[in-house]
């Protein structure tokens, strides 16, 4: 009896011990948009944040008249990246991306292959011709590898969004119901400021929808946001595609960086610390590949360093959980040959860690300069004890938005 006793507390301490960390960013905490189409009609589908799928008819491995229902998940900025962690990485070489989205078909719940090349343009607000299309791989731990790279179809141009000034809205004011179809947002001065200015705007449409065949890409979640190009590619089947190229691309700019990061003021009960380097500019998100205690460091695979470009403005974000608790931290830095950077961990909830990533503004920090702080976005619909996914319902009404104006005359992010 009493060797019956030992073995089952054995036995329970061995499962506790594997019990799996679910990551604390994820795909799931990006928001997932459907449609229902038939499988053998032909469809021109616009996504919320502008993609334009187009799907030829008997596109799928479906019986004649069935219903196929599509999902689409989409991150062009660095906030959508690192809200879902996705690593810009291709086994341990170091990536920069354009953006990333996600396709699946499902009929009455179960995948469905693909049989006909299906063609996404997705919007860019400038055209490196460097990229190429990566399929992501999905490891045991539920990170992406990209891996496969093609070359991309074509390069497109669009004209660049307008905010057009109007000094009579004030604070209470939205933008005129009839022009948010046009995708014109306001600022508050008829002379902008150089400094911030708040700008109203319609919250985009959550929905996605079967449009026109000539319909053209655009980013209307960020209309602020000139967005000059497309990237067009062809898919052949279902999961997650980044638009991609290695950080070597940036001929003679890339130096091996000695990188790691240090956390203070992490609780001693606190064990499954996610950390990041992220470089907004260049769509770079990367996890550590390595840590004694709670010194952290980043390195490209075979090598004790990682390939980065001097001077560009980076930051380091940790975050973890422990039960109903969640801890964070982020710190801004610009990259230099050898550095340790210092990252102060804080206690809060994982709500509310999800809201500011959301608001694209955690504390006082900026999350992805090119995208204006959101100041007024809803509470989202979120259970703060489901570890497994986030259900993000933000405003589909109204949103107001704080940006900065850059200097030099106040014409740099103003258009």
């Amino acid at each position: 009896m009493k060797q019956y006793a030992i073995f089952c507390i054995a036995a329970t301490l061995l499962l506790m011990s594997c019990k799996k960390t679910i990551p604390f960013l994820t795909g799931s905490n990006l928001q997932s948009t459907f449609i229902t189409v038939d499988g053998s009609s032909a469809y021109t589908l616009q996504t919320p944040k502008g993609a334009i799928i187009k799907i030829d008819s008997n596109s799928f491995d479906v019986p004649a008249d069935s219903k196929v229902k599509i999902e689409v998940k989409e991150a062009y900025s660095e906030k959508d990246i690192l809200l879902a962690g996705l690593s810009t990485v291709s086994n341990g070489r170091l990536l920069q991306s354009g953006g990333m989205i996600y396709f699946n078909a499902t009929m009455d719940g179960k995948v469905v292959s693909v049989v006909k090349p299906i063609h996404i343009s997705i919007p860019a607000k400038d055209y490196n011709t460097s990229m190429q299309l990566f399929k992501g791989e999905v490891q045991k731990d539920n990170s992406i590898n990209w891996v496969d790279p093609q070359p991309l179809d074509s390069q497109a141009t669009k004209p660049s969004a307008v905010i057009v000034p109007d000094s009579s809205k004030t604070d209470s004011t939205t933008v005129d119901t009839a022009r948010e179809s046009d995708g014109i947002a306001y600022m508050d001065s008829a002379a902008a400021p150089c400094g911030y200015d708040t700008i109203y705007t319609a919250v985009p449409d959550t929905a996605m929808k079967i449009v026109p065949a000539d319909t053209t890409t655009y980013d209307t979640a960020q209309a602020y946001i000139p967005q000059a190009s497309v990237y067009d590619f062809n898919i052949s089947d279902n999961g997650w595609y980044n638009i991609d190229c290695f950080i070597d691309a940036n001929i003679n700019m890339v130096t091996m960086v000695h990188l790691s990061a240090v956390l203070n003021n992490v609780p001693d009960d606190v064990k499954n610390m996610e950390v990041y380097i992220a470089i907004p500019s260049r769509k770079l998100l990367s996890d550590e590949r390595g840590n004694n205690g709670n010194a952290y460091t980043f390195y490209d695979a075979n090598d004790d360093s990682i390939r980065l470009i001097l001077n560009d403005d980076a930051f380091i974000f940790a975050v973890g959980t422990n039960e109903d608790k969640a801890y964070y931290g982020l710190t801004k830095f610009t990259v230099k040959e050898q550095q340790s950077i210092n990252v102060s961990i804080h206690e809060s909830t994982k709500a509310a860690i999800m809201q500011a990533l959301l608001n694209n503004k955690l504390d006082s920090t900026k999350i992805d300069p090119d995208v204006p702080e959101i100041v007024n976005y809803s509470t989202p619909a979120y259970n703060d004890t489901d570890t497994t996914s986030v259900n993000i319902q933000p405003d589909t009404t109204k949103q107001k938005m704080q940006m900065e104006i850059v200097p030099d005359d106040c014409r740099a992010r103003i258009y």
